[in-house]
């Protein structure tokens, strides 16, 4: 079921989104070119439900991994 909900929702362009072992989305993106309110609209085009949101912010071990990738 949930691969026919990701094949429903079209993220814009450098969003990553996975799905948490809870059930929950995860939704990773760069803040400076993509706007919060960008992946909300298209979770709504798709009829998704938001019961929840929650924002965090990369620690400096993220960052450490991403730039030496």
């Amino acid at each position: 079921m949930q691969a026919d909900l990701d094949d429903l929702i079209t993220m814009p362009k450098g969003v990553m989104q996975t799905t948490r072992a809870d059930g929950g989305m995860a939704f990773t993106y760069s803040r400076s070119k993509i706007s919060p309110g960008d992946i909300l609209d298209a979770l709504r085009l798709a009829d998704v439900k938001i019961l929840d949101i929650q924002t965090e912010q990369p620690d400096l071990q993220d960052v450490f991994l991403e730039i030496t990738k």
